[in-house]
């Protein structure tokens, strides 16, 4: 952001493409490399072509495009956000993951028009988990695993709609998956997992704590591209 000078100009439509991918298992986790990044408009300290007032939001869908199941087409998936009314639209990666301008609708009645809308658009039931910009930026800074750990692709967010059921995680042998580890956030558990994510049984085990809340999970790279372009 900068002080005084002129607002650069936008382009008249914000929404630019990019596609973002997932493996599911209990929960879902994925990285990409991004294309087509949106411009900004700095000198408002606005996304490009947000209007003042709205909220930016990173919508993130569970389970989609993962071996062939729950196939959502990413472009679709723009037109149908931009359909409902949201405003500088745009997807990263194919796992589902949607940046988006909105107002007045937030909290739960975000998540059931946005599910909503999937269903009528694609036939399919999907949960969405939604964090506006400033949430998403605070889930980061909250990691208790980053400023310890040099390898970030070992680290992993899973993150729910509601505060996880504390006292349910904590009846998990920790010991049992050393050297993996989680922690437990406000609405987001943390994983750090050393050899990988493929070959921990760490997820598996927490999602069956805190079922039957849907929870999604992403990487490290993909939760701090998101919160870069939430705040363009």
């Amino acid at each position: 952001m900068s002080d005084g000078g002129k607002v650069p100009a936008c382009s008249a439509k914000a929404a630019s493409s990019r596609t973002r991918g997932v493996s599911d298992r209990a929960m879902d986790t994925g990285s990409a490399t991004p294309t087509d990044i949106s411009s900004s408009c700095p000198a408002r300290g606005l996304r490009c072509g947000q209007d003042e007032g709205m909220t930016s939001f990173v919508a993130l869908l569970r389970a989609v495009n993962v071996g062939g199941n729950n196939k959502i087409v990413i472009p679709v998936l723009r037109e149908m956000f931009e359909a409902s009314g949201y405003t500088n639209v745009t997807t990263f990666i194919q796992s589902g993951n949607v940046v988006f301008d909105g107002a007045g609708t937030k909290g739960a009645a975000l998540v059931r028009d946005i599910e909503t809308s999937i269903t009528r658009t694609f036939g399919l039931r999907i949960d969405v988990v939604i964090r506006s910009a400033r949430e998403l930026a605070e889930a980061i800074k909250a990691n208790p695993f980053a400023d310890r750990v040099h390898d970030r692709a070992t680290l992993h967010i899973a993150f729910l709609n509601d505060a996880p059921d504390r006292a349910r995680l904590e009846t998990l042998d920790r010991a049992r998956f050393e050297p993996d580890e989680f922690a437990i956030g406000r609405r987001e558990v943390y994983l750090h997992c050393p050899n990988g994510v493929g070959r921990s049984k760490l997820p598996t085990a927490l999602a069956s704590k805190l079922a039957p809340s849907p929870a999604t999970m992403r990487n490290w790279n993909t939760v701090t591209k998101l919160a870069e372009l939430a705040a363009r």
